[in-house]
């Protein structure tokens, strides 16, 4: 190489040249970094815009660095004790001008617990009106777009023909998809989802509404409200009333992905069934009064609250149906046994004799539950129906599929296939009977009207159609319009109710032209 080689132990000092290039490197490094951080770095605040325009946001789309520990190895993820901060993102003047001022937005939250919170109690007052009532309370994004999918979910359909796709229902669909592209991930997040997806199922927005269900549902899961002992993205709980409100909305996660189960046979459930030792709701005066109260003298505050509110305890899935509980306990229960026809119906049936056996047992145990349900008189509220209108869908949805009697029925079968039919008859006469008597009820106070009665309403005029065409009896007759009549006054809050009535008419005329 033509270089002299030096094994000797001394090395020259460095001299005033070496230095002056030593800076010289260090300061080309700190201007490249720093040129290179100008070109890849993402602002704190920033503006996002859909192509289509209106929708504009200022947020913070950089993901938690720990984010991917957690779904790659969430093991990993525990072990480190990471954390994922919640993603901040400040509203932007076009969401503020959908929402008003703040006099309407405290007008929407109002009318939103006159109205949905009645029978979808999933918000709470105590935390919500803290956050919106408090000036130095930051207003993230994720709750602009709750008060957003309030204002959404109590807004009355236009007169058809015009579309229920109102702008405000195409605002909220892309601001929640830009709050939960930006990396907030959180409660109202998945609160804005279920509304949204409330929204959807009340007026028939398919596939939209069964889409928008599995996404809340798989939200969910990535927060870790689901499970006691799963990875969680979200912090640790602080007070009951956080506890509560991450149960009241897995609940209604799981109360709708029933519900849009029903009518499309065939379809997975995306969420399993609780485990026996799954908490309940509590009791729904509690929750809204934003007490913790489990027994009678466990808070300084018990004295203030009636006495069945003081002696209220936490109830499990398990829990003897017989045991006191709210509207929104009992939606529930009633929506776990929904899950579990669904799942019958939907196996295949490998296993005859255990088969009639296991329906036999579910239509005990829904029946149970119904016998203790409110809302079978004039005088309960319509909040009290909903759990009950559930409970008939179970029913009848674990009834229609024995219906039918096909070549080769062993006898218990065919004893089954008779009691089906009676049961599906005795069913749909009480359905009819309710309808009757809470008509007025309904037409006055539609605001407060669930469209989760809409499915257990169609099942019953679906049977009395057959019925009227099997026998021509007037009795049926008269008991097939009054539950049409209950569509007709229903649809001017949910378009659903309109669209079950036409698949009423369409299936007579194509009836009718055999």
């Amino acid at each position: 190489m033509g270089r002299t080689c030096d094994y000797s132990d001394t090395t020259a000092s460095p001299t005033p040249e070496d230095f002056q290039y030593l800076r010289q490197k260090v300061q080309e490094l700190e201007e490249r970094l720093q040129n290179q951080s100008r070109h890849t770095s993402v602002p704190r605040s920033i503006t996002m815009t859909d192509d289509a325009g209106g929708v504009a946001i200022g947020g913070n789309s950089i993901p938690s660095i720990y984010a991917p520990f957690l779904f790659l190895d969430s093991d990993a993820y525990e072990f480190g004790r990471f954390t994922i901060p919640k993603a901040r993102m400040p509203i932007s003047p076009e969401i503020l001008e959908a929402l008003g001022d703040i006099t309407e937005v405290q007008g929407i939250v109002e009318t939103y617990f006159l109205t949905a919170h009645t029978w979808m109690p999933i918000v709470s007052k105590k935390r919500l009106y803290q956050q919106l009532m408090n000036p130095l309370a930051e207003q993230n994004a994720d709750f602009a777009l709750l008060y957003l999918c309030m204002k959404l979910i109590i807004q009355h359909p236009p007169e058809p023909p015009a579309t229920v796709q109102t702008p405000l229902y195409v605002i909220a669909k892309r601001l929640y998809f830009l709050v939960e592209t930006s990396g907030v991930y959180s409660i109202p997040l998945l609160q804005a989802g279920v509304l949204i997806s409330l929204y959807e199922l009340g007026h028939a927005i398919y596939p939209a509404a069964y889409l928008s269900i599995g996404q809340c549902a798989r939200l969910g899961h990535a927060l870790g409200i689901h499970g006691k002992d799963v990875p969680q993205m979200l912090p640790k709980v602080g007070t009951w009333t956080e506890l509560e409100e991450r149960r009241r909305v897995w609940w209604a996660v799981v109360v709708l992905e029933r519900f849009v189960n029903l009518g499309g046979k065939g379809h997975p459930l995306s969420t399993e069934d609780a485990s026996r030792d799954t908490y309940l709701p509590a009791n729904d005066s509690i929750w809204d009064s934003g007490v913790s109260v489990f027994s009678s003298g466990s808070t300084s505050s018990a004295h203030k609250l009636p006495q069945e509110m003081v002696t209220n305890e936490p109830l499990l899935i398990s829990s003897s149906a017989s045991v006191q509980a709210g509207n929104f306990a009992r939606l529930a229960q009633a929506s776990h046994l929904l899950g579990c026809v669904i799942r019958h119906t939907n196996d295949l049936p490998t296993d005859i004799p255990f088969r009639l056996e296991e329906a036999r047992q579910l239509d005990r145990t829904i029946r149970a539950l119904y016998k203790l349900l409110p809302g079978k008189s004039a005088d309960d509220s319509i909040g009290a129906c909903t759990p009950l209108a559930v409970c008939f869908s179970a029913i009848m949805t674990l009834y229609d599929p024995y219906t039918c009697q096909t070549p080769g029925q062993t006898p218990d079968e065919l004893s089954h296939t008779v009691e089906a039919v009676q049961g599906l008859k005795n069913i749909s006469e009480e359905v009819a009977r309710l309808s009757h008597d809470k008509l007025a009820a309904i037409e006055y106070g539609l605001d407060q009207t669930s469209p989760l009665i809409l499915d257990c309403v169609y099942q019953a005029a679906a049977s009395y159609a057959w019925m009227v065409r099997e026998t021509g009896e007037a009795e049926y007759v008269e008991k097939a319009r009054v539950l049409r009549r209950v569509f007709e006054v229903v649809g001017r809050r949910w378009r659903a109710a309109a669209e079950y009535l036409r698949i009423l008419e369409a299936t007579d005329r194509e009836l009718a032209g055999l």
